[in-house]
């Protein structure tokens, strides 16, 4: 981490175009309408003392930029979804001392299924003994296919997007455009979309001095 009263520059940590520069101190060296690229200084840490001679300062300042994030995504028409088909079989295990002995039913009796189980206490033996009864319960689940309407479609797409969005931009940033394209086919919805938002693209970087490493030859 950059200590405040390091030497510092600030460099763009993306591709935009300069919207207004805020600089507390360092000097700016991008404006308003300027082109940047990630890794371009926008603020200077150096600037000149009363001597005229360049001296290393902390930058401090913010720097928004226009930034533009293209997304492509797409959504099933239809999707295979595992659902209750209302049968069930029990199986059932006496428990004794920590082992458990099947008694009744099969075990996995459907090819796709969900599990439940809770112990049975016998009166009066289970209190006088660590002996119960497992029942297990097997709840069939069958594939299904359920088609998915285009409202839906479209509106999961762009969640999926602003969420997206929100991981590449910083809480301060704010959505100026929005150009949603939706199309489809046979087997899917699709989205092209192109964000155009301001944000701040600035980024502190520390500045080292200069050695001199000029040395005079002997005569």
């Amino acid at each position: 981490e950059i200590k405040s009263n390091e030497p510092s520059s600030i460099i763009s940590k993306k591709n935009a175009i300069i919207n207004k520069v805020v600089a507390k101190s360092g000097q700016p060296v991008v404006k308003e309408g300027d082109v940047v690229y990630e890794g371009q200084t926008l603020v200077m840490g150096m600037i000149k003392n009363k001597t005229e001679e360049f001296m290393m300062v902390p930058s401090e300042g913010i720097i928004y930029g226009k930034t533009y994030y293209n997304f492509e995504l797409r959504e099933e028409k239809a999707k295979n979804i595992e659902v209750d088909s209302k049968r069930s079989k029990n199986v059932y295990y006496l428990q004794l001392n920590g082992s458990s002995i099947k008694i009744i039913g099969d075990k996995a009796p459907f090819e796709n299924y969900n599990y439940k189980e809770r112990t049975v206490k016998i009166p009066i033996v289970s209190n006088l003994s660590d002996i119960a009864v497992v029942k297990g319960t097997y709840y069939e689940q069958v594939v299904k296919a359920v088609e998915i309407d285009e409202e839906t479609a479209k509106n999961k797409m762009k969640i999926s997007m602003y969420d997206d969005l929100l991981k590449m931009c910083g809480v301060d940033a704010r959505i100026l455009k929005s150009s949603l394209n939706y199309a489809e086919d046979v087997d899917y919805y699709y989205l092209r979309a192109q964000i155009e938002v301001i944000e701040d693209i600035g980024e502190k970087v520390r500045l080292y001095p200069v050695q001199d490493n000029n040395v005079e030859a002997e005569q």
